[in-house]
């Protein structure tokens, strides 16, 4: 986790077996994940390769949460 003003960022990595991100189907989980992020208006990117584990980026803008 870090956190600069104005933007907190969440970076969760894996090193587990990874997937194609364009080959898919969109679960709960990862519908769930956008869904909360769009919520409190943050931006979500998760990235993965076979093999190579998974890379999810959570990023907030701090003015969001009233720090101006």
């Amino acid at each position: 986790m870090k956190f600069t003003i104005p933007k907190l960022v969440i970076n969760l990595h894996d090193n587990g077996k990874g997937f194609e991100n364009h080959s898919v189907s969109e679960g709960n989980g990862l519908k769930n994940m956008r869904e909360r992020a769009e919520a409190i208006n943050a931006s979500l990117t998760v990235a993965s390769e076979p093999n190579n584990g998974t890379l999810i980026k959570l990023v907030l803008e701090t003015t969001q949460l009233g720090n101006r």
